[in-house]
């Protein structure tokens, strides 16, 4: 989880809130967790009620319990037909139920361990497939680091918040065992527990917040301090050439003695709590078995149980707590998953073709009209792309060429007007089996951290090495794998850093051809290439089979020279001028 998501945020987390992720969270068993723990308590009860009579026969000579709880256990005693067995078999019973409520409870934490695992995947499947069913409107909002922030802490966040959620779940109906055995016992018994716990709850709640104030001082120094590392480190090549190091590590000295300060306070907090907490448990323990022995005048039996559900009265709001302290700092991110998943879902990307995908004859835009926001870039626009042939796309930067190639793949659709594919609207063609004909090179180049290879076929296991290695030629790169001694194995380092401009635009270029496609859309992919190299890649691409239509966004005049058909955006329209194509690639 990122720096600083859990602070204020955090401070807003109520009930509704908590209740809300143990139930909502995809994945969680909230039910049998609670049924588990509902079975426990009742076991519990039925365990601690059989102490009463035991402890009173052996202290009163048989005289029997004028409380419920007593005359329960007396009750179940009788019905078991131990009432006159001896201490060892009754004391038995108690360990077993006993040990039969523990390992209830051990089932209910083992629902939640397994939903915490299950909580996680569910989110990150959801978010993955909202994030790859979005339009690239949603990506356009969205910081890529912060895509992947949430993808992978985040969620690891939300599970630890759904996990705390059930934890302090847990503990709250272990306090409602302990008030209902109270009540069991006396009724005055109830309300003296009852004050006992709001009055601890909120004495334990005050001591909680002076120790989120600290470590809330704490991470907002730890974020100023991270931003300023990652600004100083993003110029170190300026820093460095400029001998200006030297205050910049000043500027970061300065943040890590800020940093020293705070963990000394927010850890000085954390100790100076804890020791409140005991000395408020052992006045609210002391305090209740006063109030107990004085006021309501319980006999020993009942003081021995009393003084069992003070220790776990006080355990419990102890863990309960500590538990809802952890959640309200882990809750926002669990807000931040589902934020996120919703905004994906309302991008989705249309998709309500059904029609298969045949490119045979033409690509026509038919009076289109399309607009940005309220930049329109397109009023009723109408040309032609036959099937085969080369393509060549140009005009100043801005006026549309780059829409144009979304359109045709599908990213945007038109306000009005069509887009026509062998006379098939484009909306009436399944997207999926569209884009499975196309190979795309945007003009955004990015590789990803693995090796030559990785980046050609993108873990898709249906391209062979013998595919890739054809990928390769055709994009001018031969030679240059050859001259490495790992080959197609060799890393390209983090983003394609140990490669040129030029090599990363020749594997993003094979890895558009791998595929063997249909229709090969190019945004300027030589823009970075030595004349010579562009000449032999566009010979290359000029002698593909006859069946594979491309189309490329690019002024570079060995395109011009291969090109069928010359589409010149001007803002207004679109000029067509069909030519034959050079025999050679002109220097």
């Amino acid at each position: 989880m990122a720096a600083g998501t859990e602070t204020k945020p955090g401070d807003r987390v109520g009930l509704k809130v908590l209740f809300h992720v143990f139930i909502a969270a995809p994945g969680a068993r909230p039910f049998a967790t609670v049924a588990c723990l509902l079975v426990a308590g009742l076991v519990e009860i039925i365990g601690l009620s059989m102490v009463i009579p035991l402890v009173a026969s052996l202290s009163r000579g048989g005289a029997g319990s004028t409380s419920l709880l007593g005359s329960l256990g007396a009750g179940v005693l009788t019905r078991l037909g131990l009432a006159q067995e001896g201490v060892g078999v009754i004391l038995t019973c108690i360990a077993l139920a006993l040990t039969l409520k523990s390992l209830l409870s051990f089932a209910a934490m083992s629902f939640v361990s397994r939903s915490v695992a299950q909580v996680g995947l569910r989110l990150r499947r959801g978010l993955l497939d909202a994030m790859l069913m979005a339009d690239l409107g949603f990506f356009a909002d969205q910081h890529p680091g912060r895509l992947a922030n949430t993808l992978v802490n985040e969620v690891n966040s939300a599970a630890t918040a759904y996990n705390q959620s059930a934890l302090v779940v847990t503990e709250l109906l272990k306090l409602g065992g302990v008030l209902v055995i109270a009540s069991l016992i006396s009724g005055w018994l109830f309300v003296v527990a009852l004050v006992a716990v709001l009055l601890t709850g909120s004495i334990l709640s005050r001591l909680v917040q002076l120790r989120r104030r600290a470590k809330r001082s704490q991470l907002e120094v730890s974020d100023a301090l991270l931003r300023r590392m990652q600004d100083t480190f993003a110029n170190v090549k300026a820093l460095k050439g400029m001998d200006r190091t030297g205050p910049a590590r000043r500027h970061i000295e300065t943040g890590m003695q800020r940093i020293r300060q705070e963990v000394l306070r927010a850890q000085t907090t954390r100790h100076a709590v804890n020791a409140a907490q005991d000395i408020t448990m052992g006045l609210a323990l002391c305090a209740g078995i006063y109030a107990c022995i004085i006021w309501i005048g319980l006999g020993t039996a009942e003081l021995l149980v009393l003084a069992t559900l003070f220790l776990l009265m006080t355990n419990a709001l102890r863990l309960l707590q500590a538990q809802q302290h952890n959640f309200r700092e882990f809750a926002p991110s669990f807000a931040a998953c589902e934020a996120m998943i919703a905004a994906a879902r309302s991008h989705a990307e249309p998709d309500d073709g059904t029609l298969p995908a045949r490119f045979q004859e033409t690509i026509v835009f038919d009076a289109v009209r399309f607009s940005h926001g309220r930049r329109p870039v397109f009023d009723g626009v109408s040309f032609a792309i036959r099937a085969g042939e080369i393509a060549v796309l140009e005009g100043e930067s801005g006026v549309g060429k780059t829409t144009a190639i979304d359109l045709i793949i599908g990213f945007h659709r038109p306000a009005a007007g069509r887009v026509l594919v062998d006379g098939v609207p484009l909306a009436d063609i399944a997207a999926s089996a569209w884009r499975a004909g196309i190979g795309y090179v945007p003009q955004e180049l990015l590789l990803i951290e693995g090796s030559i290879l990785d980046n050609i076929t993108m873990g898709d296991d249906r391209f062979d090495r013998a595919m890739v290695r054809r990928a390769v030629e055709l994009a001018g790169l031969g030679d240059f794998v050859d001259s490495l001694a790992d080959g197609l194995d060799a890393p390209v380092g983090v983003l394609g850093a140990r490669l040129s401009g030029g090599q990363r635009q020749r594997i993003s270029l094979a890895r558009a051809l791998v595929g063997q496609p249909r229709l090969l859309i190019l945004d300027e992919v030589t823009s970075a290439l030595d004349l010579d190299i562009e000449q032999q890649i566009c010979a290359s691409l000029a002698r593909l089979p006859p069946e594979v239509t491309i189309i490329a966004i690019t002024h570079r005049p060995a395109w011009l020279a291969i090109a069928d058909t010359i589409l010149r955006f001007d803002g207004r329209g679109v000029a067509t001028i069909r030519r034959e194509r050079a025999t050679e690639v002109p220097a």
